[in-house]
């Protein structure tokens, strides 16, 4: 076939859908090639667990199991699940095999969420608007357990919206708590799942309600459809004019379509009492709630959008997800202004689920931006729909021009924002080198007591668990707040507190993610290098390991010291 055919064939109307779906994948994709950095990620420690869970240590799920400064601080641990599963694909093809489970993840939620915006809309909305989304998805590229999360969250809207519009069978209804049953011990957002079951259920409520002519027209609809009266002895069977007749004396001029509200609320409060059944059970139900609680620590993706404007962090993404955002606020206030000037039921253009998900969804982003991804997967669909109601019904005719803006627009921001990444850390698996500082510690038979940074800590859990704990880890929950506000940062703020913890925890080695860019980090760092108690001896692009000046660590101190002028000093 030659070239001019092969385009002739690309852009006649039966293949534009399927090629414009491969390159939305194919980017989207291409956005999650990033190697792993171990030294930052929380994948180490979420690999150990899957191996110290599987190999029958439950002290794991309950306590502060790799740290030595509070090792029996109880905690819930909300992502043990995911970490079996990260360990399995570990198991079978270490941290490649790993990663490629995620991007599968990540795409399957994503063709999910196209597909659903499909049946909202059609293939050139969905197209369109998946041009916006895709980097708000890629914001959350790292491998971690709320991958299967956002997989179950749109799987539970797809069910819910299918049975919505009679395509899925009731039956498929009891899958929800099953999935519920498991994702409450996969990851800490099982309560999304719950969220999007009680706002179909609110919908259901609100929609029910009807005007006294839809009453009627629902009667003289199914006159003649039998119906069994929940309150007859006798068991015989009645129409369900007798059905429409009582409802609207008991709630006046409305009807209520108590069946329906009775299998959803079925669905949810079964999958309620399921997320009852984890290692923690009703506090584990309870811990979404309550988790920022015990937070001690400011981590960068529980922050709000606008924290991180003042604070200098600039990603464009961050201002891309507030136009998405407003844009389609203002779709579905639009929507809803033409739904009370149509003759049609309110319903049928404005949809209560999708508000009340997406609104709460949206203010939940822009508090804490780690769930912008999230965010992004329900505003696919969502969107789609709302620009299928208020948009001209004339620009589905644009499907070539659609065409050749998708594909210069995937290639465009393809280029822009993933070029650097082919010379610095495109691909699968981890960053190389990045076990530099591992590797070293275990050859030379470092001992701790260890101070480190906490951004090292799950890279130092995976690689040293057996021999040696750390003193803090990313894991803010883990910890008493008073631990990273009277400890951790003063001691590497203030040289008087850096002594007085040398001397509670009798430290021997330092072992840091150099690239920390906390004020309080480089400080430390620099005054370690100036530091004649503590030696450099190992430097890489990523860690760096310094040793207590004293006879233990006297042979690998005269073997790998590295002098002052290497730093600057």
């Amino acid at each position: 076939m030659n070239v001019l055919k092969l385009v002739s064939m690309i852009f006649k109307e039966k293949y534009i859908r399927f090629f414009i779906i491969v390159l939305l994948v194919a980017w989207l994709g291409v956005s999650f090639l990033r190697q792993i950095n171990l030294s930052t990620a929380d994948l180490g420690r979420h690999i150990k667990n899957g191996e110290l869970i599987l190999q029958g240590n439950l002290d794991v799920l309950k306590t502060n199991f790799y740290s030595y400064t509070h090792s029996d601080f109880l905690f819930i641990n909300h992502h043990w699940g995911g970490g079996v599963l990260f360990y399995l694909a570990y198991k079978a093809s270490g941290f490649v095999g790993t990663h490629i489970l995620f991007i599968l993840f990540s795409l399957a939620t994503f063709i999910l969420a196209f597909l659903l915006a499909e049946k909202k809309s059609n293939y050139k909305i969905a197209s369109i608007v998946s041009i916006f989304i895709i980097p708000l998805i890629a914001y959350r590229s790292e491998v971690r357990p709320e991958v299967f999360s956002t997989f179950f969250a749109i799987l539970f809207y797809w069910i819910l919206y299918g049975w919505k519009k009679g395509e899925i069978k009731t039956k498929y209804l009891y899958l929800l708590p099953v999935i519920t049953l498991f994702w409450a011990n996969i990851h800490i957002y099982f309560m999304i799942g719950l969220g999007v079951i009680g706002a179909f259920w609110l919908e259901l409520i609100i929609s029910s309600f009807q005007s006294k002519d839809r009453a009627s027209e629902l009667q003289n609809a199914f006159l003649d459809r039998p119906y069994r009266s929940p309150d007859t002895k006798s068991g015989r069977e009645r129409s369900i004019f007798f059905r429409l007749k009582i409802w609207p004396r008991v709630f006046g001029d409305r009807y209520f379509a108590m069946s329906e509200i009775k299998i959803l609320s079925y669905a949810l409060l079964s999958s309620i009492f399921v997320s009852l059944i984890n290692p923690a059970g009703i506090k584990g139900l309870l811990y979404p709630l309550n988790i920022f609680k015990e937070y001690g620590y400011q981590v960068v993706e529980n922050q709000s959008v606008w924290f991180l404007h003042n604070y200098g962090m600039r990603d464009l993404r961050l201002y891309l997800f507030v136009a998405v955002f407003v844009a389609i606020i203002v779709g579905l206030a639009v929507s809803f202004a033409k739904s009370k000037k149509s003759t049609k039921r309110i319903s049928e253009i404005f949809d209560n689920a999708d508000f009340f998900i997406i609104v709460s969804l949206g203010i939940l982003s822009l508090f804490i931006v780690r769930n912008i991804a999230l965010f992004a997967f329900f505003a696919l669909p969502i969107f789609s729909g709302v620009l299928d109601k208020i948009l001209p019904k004339d620009i589905e005719d644009l499907s070539f021009y659609v065409f050749r803006f998708a594909v210069f627009v995937l290639i465009f921001f393809s280029f822009l924002r993933y070029a650097p990444l082919y010379n610095n850390g495109f691909g699968v698996g981890l960053l190389p080198g990045i076990n530099g500082a591992a590797d070293f510690v275990k050859e030379n038979n470092i001992k701790g007591p260890i101070f480190n940074n906490y951004d090292i800590g799950s890279y130092l859990d995976f690689h040293l668990y057996s021999e040696e704990k750390v003193f803090v880890d990313n894991r803010p929950e883990a910890y008493p707040v008073p631990f990273f506000k009277d400890v951790y940062i003063p001691a590497q703020q203030n040289d008087d507190v850096w002594k007085e913890v040398q001397e509670k925890y009798k430290l021997n080695s330092i072992i840091f993610y150099r690239r920390d860019m906390t004020p309080w980090a480089q400080k430390f760092l620099i005054a370690r290098a100036k530091d004649d108690e503590w030696i450099p001896v190992f430097v890489d692009n990523y860690n760096i390991v310094f040793l207590k000046q004293n006879e233990q660590n006297k042979i690998v101190i005269d073997k790998y010291e590295m002098p002052k002028s290497a730093f600057g000093y």
